[in-house]
């Protein structure tokens, strides 16, 4: 993230102030197909900034949430995000339904408890526009052959794959698939998934299943999306490819040479965000033991998430962390799972 001057300050949205921007324009059809994109610097001049809580709001019918013109902006909004989260469903993106841990801190900055945070519908709102403004881009920039850097998430391994069919037939979902280049075949997995008993487990699993994404200045699949290109453009405040992307479109625009060492570049930016991902997960692993402390020598009830030679993995049903109950601790008792 930029220094908050800049973050939250001369390189934010603020109503009723001018911003240099790029924007990209599309017309999204009542299928969600993308068409008639153009790609160009502008200047623009927010009308309002609202929250996520406002925006569902205007969601669940409340007329009173968003006033004036932005209301009208955002149903057109929620209209555009609903065909092309269909549309994008239906090419194979993958629809995993897991819950995030979120830390919720005392005014001193202390951790109170860690619950789970579901995503609303104003959450895919933003999702599915950047989503569909991201892939614009990565097109426009293949399109003018640019030098651009990419977001690539690789298929899975072929023996993770089947590790995961496995599974699944012990419990019923039986997709006799082999090709697991193609997300659509995963899509259909989950969408079965999510009938059965075991549909939080499973995902879980398959998530661990999945490759890892990184960025590439050459252009390959995203697999999570089901996308052929895509590019991270929408934030460049926090993600430095997202400014490398801006930065190639300005080139372009100024005539001046591409951009170059962008193999190196992208390098960095994959290793930086996997070490900022796990800075992100041990302080929630920190803060949830910090909570969980307070409850030591408790009793509760509390769900298997995980089976390891060290032991069981378990989430308590009232804490959304997990632990390990060493299996030298089992003793002598066993379960069947």
């Amino acid at each position: 993230m930029l220094p908050e001057k800049l973050s939250n300050g001369l390189c934010s949205l603020q109503p009723g102030v001018p911003r240099r921007a790029i924007t990209c324009e599309m017309v999204i059809d009542r299928h969600g197909a993308r068409s008639d994109i153009r790609v160009y610097p502008s200047l623009i001049r927010s009308a309002a900034r609202l929250t996520y809580v406002q925006v569902q709001r205007l969601i669940d019918g409340d007329e009173g949430a968003v006033p004036g013109q932005p209301a009208s902006v955002g149903r057109h909004a929620i209209d555009a995000s609903r065909v092309l989260r269909r549309r994008r469903f239906g090419l194979g993106s993958l629809d995993l339904e897991i819950a995030e841990a979120a830390v919720v801190i005392d005014a001193s900055g202390a951790p109170l408890d860690v619950v789970a945070r579901a995503p609303i519908e104003a959450h895919h709102v933003i999702e599915d526009l950047m989503i569909a403004a991201n892939e614009s881009v990565a097109e426009h920039l293949l399109e003018r052959d640019l030098a651009g850097v990419y977001r690539v998430h690789p298929p899975p391994a072929q023996e993770k794959w089947t590790r995961l069919q496995n599974w699944g037939k012990r419990f019923g979902l039986s997709l006799q698939m082999t090709d697991c280049s193609n997300p659509g075949n995963m899509a259909d997995f989950v969408e079965h998934l999510k009938l059965t008993p075991q549909a939080e487990a499973g995902q879980m699993l398959l998530l661990r299943s999945l490759a890892q994404a990184y960025y590439s200045p050459q252009v390959a699949m995203h697999f999570g999306l089901a996308s052929q290109a895509y590019a991270h453009f929408t934030s460049p405040i926090r993600r430095y490819p997202d400014l490398l992307v801006h930065r190639a479109l300005w080139n372009h625009w100024r005539g001046k040479a591409s951009l170059r060492g962008l193999d190196d570049l992208a390098k960095h930016c994959s290793e930086t965000e996997r070490r900022a991902l796990q800075a992100e997960r041990d302080v929630t692993q920190f803060a949830a033991c910090l909570v969980a402390r307070r409850h030591q020598g408790e009793e509760m009830s509390a769900r298997i998430t995980g089976v390891h030679a060290a032991g069981l993995f378990v989430r308590p049903d009232d804490l959304f962390a997990e632990g390990l109950i060493p299996i030298a601790s089992l003793g002598e008792r066993t379960g069947e799972y």
